[in-house]
């Protein structure tokens, strides 16, 4: 695996293990510029590790949050059907299981205030066509190849603070093996 701490002039931040869980929930309310931090759980998908540009979105994520922990790991099917497993029941949950378990991707801890929604922002809209129009600097207008299929939009982000802390839990941290 590998991991990644931003400096900071700010407070220091915990080390990674203790990122995860009862630690933010009881702690969140460090400041940083006055303002409280969250954390939230970011993956660079297959299609964007495949592409080559894992590297450059870090670096760009890197500039707007503190990168507090970085995985590399390739998910088993499994664990896939495990951290979406909210969409179960959609017609779609085969095809994204298949992709995600697929080629590698990094699940990426992100630090600073308001990071759910600051995240969702700058990931931009799901389709990456839309977000091309709607959002020509977010991460899925500027990374995505564009191939219509909308789950290649090659980031995601929890969706809330409830949901970022179960999704840390569920990373897998180790190379899966095939």
């Amino acid at each position: 695996s590998t991991a990644a701490v931003r400096e900071s002039s700010h407070a220091p931040l915990p080390s990674p293990p203790q990122l995860c869980g009862d630690y933010w929930m009881e702690h969140e309310m460090r400041l940083l510029d006055g303002k409280p931090l969250s954390y939230t759980l970011a993956l660079i998908k297959p299609d964007a590790v495949l592409a080559n540009n894992a590297s450059d979105i870090l670096d760009d994520m890197s500039k707007l949050f503190i990168v507090a922990d970085v995985h590399l790991a390739q998910w088993r099917a499994r664990e896939v059907e495990a951290f979406y497993s909210d969409l179960s029941g959609k017609s779609f949950f085969p095809a994204l299981v298949e992709f995600m378990s697929s080629a590698p991707m990094y699940a990426v801890t992100l630090v600073g205030p308001d990071a759910v929604v600051k995240w969702r922002e700058q990931c931009g809209p799901t389709d990456p066509k839309v977000a091309s129009m709607t959002a020509p600097n977010s991460f899925r207008a500027r990374y995505s190849a564009m191939d219509g299929v909308i789950m290649h939009n090659v980031v995601h982000g929890s969706d809330s603070v409830a949901r970022a802390a179960f999704e840390v839990a569920m990373v897998p941290t180790r190379v899966a093996p095939r």
